[in-house]
């Protein structure tokens, strides 16, 4: 198959252009034409070395992540149109809402398959319920339950349409086997557990009420530190936390090496607000083999059980405490729930098995279009393989 991927993110640091460009990477080891798109910043252009021998085509359009309607936007829709009747590319898929209007813009009057990821679990305006009705897209990819619930009811789209799959980890990146430098770095002797946050600062991940919530574990436990990685020293001074408190919080800045970082703690806590999908963070946490705590957003509760840790309500520094505080005082069960949330992940979020599943939506796709020019080259593995 020729397969475009699309996404109006300029840098590989968050989780829809990590993952779109994971499985660019993988849909093109399975022997697809892939032709993957970003948003264009000059300063993060060195992120993109991570495609350098995948044999992806990479390229760029100066796209702003939201869509407004000026000139930058139409010289961008120009170029796009003009790449779309030079490839007649069997499969588009778009990752996130400005990278679907774009298309939707670039292909008019154009014959089209676009497959369209939606990972916010906030409901559908008008617009996003006309687009993702639209003839146009012939698949929905959710990336949980949750989020096709939320796009059925405030939507009105067919349930038939929305394809749930999960996002992708690197099983052997994010493993409890990796032998971590954090403790080293940071100069934490052996004695001191380490909780752990990876995210953005972003008002919406409710790192205030972690905040808050530590401050009353230390209360009872002295030998913890909080790292949070994704977080620098200006942005974590801007929640004026107390300086006892401070003290015992490291934010070590943006990483590259969050699998080094994971692997180095002793459980993981996630205290996200709202507009989450299924957080790649808690993800990649669970594949490292930690116990995860996580907020009742968006589709986390999908892969935080009873089986493989804690989920409480968001914005409750209380029950987060106690969440904390359960796990540090009973070593025997966050380490069960640590071992249960990876095999939850290498049973369902892989790259390789969200990538399979997605090139079943590809294919069922296809098949039902009676306007492809072309025979497919290409079966898919999963299915005709076994």
């Amino acid at each position: 198959m020729k397969i475009l991927q699309i996404i109006a993110q300029h840098k590989l640091r968050s989780g829809g252009s990590i993952q779109m460009q994971r499985l660019a990477c993988t849909l093109k080891q399975r022997g697809h034409d892939v032709y993957a798109i970003y948003g264009f910043h000059p300063d993060f252009q060195d992120d993109f070395k991570i495609f350098s021998g995948s044999d992806v085509r990479l390229d760029f359009l100066d796209m702003d992540e939201s869509f407004r309607p000026n000139q930058k936007t139409l010289k961008s829709i120009y170029r796009l149109r003009t790449i779309l009747k030079k490839e007649k590319f069997d499969i588009i898929h778009t990752h996130k809402g400005t990278a679907t209007d774009i298309i939707f813009a670039a292909s008019l009057g154009l014959d089209v398959n676009i497959i369209a990821n939606r990972g916010m679990s906030c409901p559908l305006d008008f617009w996003n319920s006309f687009k993702y009705r639209s003839s146009k897209v012939k698949k929905i990819i959710a990336v949980s339950e949750q989020i096709k619930e939320i796009m059925v009811k405030t939507g009105k789209i067919s349930p038939e349409k929305i394809n749930v799959v999960y996002g992708g980890v690197d099983t052997t990146l994010h493993s409890p086997s990796i032998n971590s430098s954090l403790r080293s770095e940071l100069s934490v002797p052996d004695h001191t557990k380490i909780i752990g946050y990876a995210g953005s600062a972003l008002n919406r991940k409710g790192l205030s009420y972690l905040f808050e919530a530590f401050k009353m574990v230390l209360q009872h436990h002295k030998n913890h530190i909080l790292v949070l990685a994704g977080v620098n020293r200006e942005e974590f001074n801007r929640f004026h936390v107390d300086p006892t408190t401070a003290d015992y919080i490291y934010p070590i800045g943006f990483r590259k090496d969050v699998n080094n970082c994971m692997a180095g703690f002793d459980l993981f806590v996630f205290p996200g607000i709202t507009d989450e999908g299924l957080t790649g963070t808690v993800r990649e946490a669970a594949a490292s083999g930690l116990p995860v705590i996580s907020t009742d957003v968006g589709g986390n509760r999908e892969i935080v059980t009873e089986n493989t840790g804690l989920l409480v309500p968001p914005c409750d520094a209380e029950r987060l405490t106690k969440a904390m505080r359960f796990l540090i005082e009973n070593p025997k069960i966050a380490a069960d729930y640590g071992r249960n949330a990876r095999d939850f992940v290498l049973k369902n979020m892989t790259d390789q098995i969200r990538c399979e599943k997605i090139e079943k939506i590809y294919f069922s796709t296809l098949q039902k279009d009676q306007h492809l020019n072309r025979p497919l080259s290409i079966k898919p593995k999963s299915i005709y393989d076994n």
